[in-house]
């Protein structure tokens, strides 16, 4: 449940008014703007949209602003704009719903391959240190006269991988 909505339209007879620019930028938020002016804040009292972290820029070196949230329709506000294009009061595209949870399923599909990566990156550098760790052990061992230890020790999967790339996956040197 959405309680600035629910407070909303619970404070007196339910009646839910939007000026032209509202719905405009309602229609904006539903593409996740970050710069919204003028009536964000109602928009946002009324429940309608919410702000929430903003994806980082494609290119690591560009950021426009340092504003890092964007603005995204609640589930009421994806109805409202629903109900507005019904009404031919937006041109948003019929199936708002639809297309928010498209653009999450693609955002939740890169974020799942970032963190495959990073997981390849760890693994790989765990399995060096318990290398280099090994390689302690035995020339302890020979220095001390013992008898050379033997340790497994897990495969890495990006054997050919630098120590800088695997630090620093975003840095690609010329």
């Amino acid at each position: 449940m959405n309680a600035r909505f629910s407070d909303y339209v619970t404070s007196g007879a339910f009646s839910l008014t939007l000026t032209r620019n509202q719905i405009s930028e309602l229609a904006f938020a539903a593409g996740g703007e970050r710069r919204l002016f003028g009536v964000t804040g109602s928009l946002e009292r009324k429940g309608l949209i919410e702000p929430i972290n903003a994806r980082p820029e494609k290119d690591p070196e560009f950021e426009p602003d340092e504003q890092h949230l964007e603005w995204r329709l609640t589930s009421a506000g994806a109805l409202t704009l629903s109900l507005l294009t019904q009404a031919g009061l937006s041109n948003a595209g019929s199936d708002i719903v639809a297309r928010e949870i498209d653009d999450l399923r693609q955002s939740l599909s890169t974020a799942n391959a970032c963190a495959h990566e990073a997981n390849l990156r760890v693994r790989s550098m765990h399995a060096r240190l318990e290398e280099a760790n090994a390689l302690i052990d035995r020339l302890e061992a020979r220095l001390a006269g013992e008898k050379i230890p033997i340790r497994f020790t897990p495969s890495d999967p990006l054997p050919d991988a630098s120590v800088d790339d695997l630090l620093n996956p975003e840095r690609k040197l010329p």
